[in-house]
């Protein structure tokens, strides 16, 4: 049997992976990472990151709406299999930037930090899966 409901853990780390999820957006919207290593004829903001910004403040709000609708009413399947698959796909666009904050790493090890933030958005992603699919005998 599947639990369908959103106990205080889970609204809990709902919560803080959308909270997180749009502060890293604001970090690369507002342009706070450096991409110095790309040499000079990179410019200071990269447009795919703005991009990637723009949809992970807007799964960061949605999350956090899902959440607040949660409180307001009876939870239900649809609210439970949206609220999943913005989850998945959180923590699934933040593989492009683990992918290229890893790879410049290896020449900038001081890039590894920039992975922080991602790797706590997608083991919380993870974590909230696995609540939501938790399977009891």
């Amino acid at each position: 049997m599947v639990i369908l409901s959103f106990n205080r853990k889970i609204q809990l780390l709902m919560a803080g992976a959308g909270v997180l999820s749009i502060l890293v957006a604001f970090v690369y919207l507002l342009g706070f990472y450096s991409t110095e290593f790309m040499g000079p004829e990179q410019s200071p903001k990269i447009p795919q990151a703005d991009f990637w910004a723009f949809v992970s403040l807007a799964f960061g709000v949605c999350l956090l709406g899902l959440l607040a609708f949660s409180y307001s009413r009876q939870t239900d399947k649809k609210l439970i299999l949206a609220s999943t698959y913005g989850i998945i796909f959180l923590a699934l666009i933040q593989i492009a930037p683990l992918l290229m904050w890893s790879l410049t790493s290896v020449f900038y090890p001081a890039n590894l930090v920039s992975t922080i933030p991602h790797i706590l958005v997608v083991w919380l992603s993870v974590w909230l899966c696995r609540l939501f699919t938790n399977k009891t005998t």
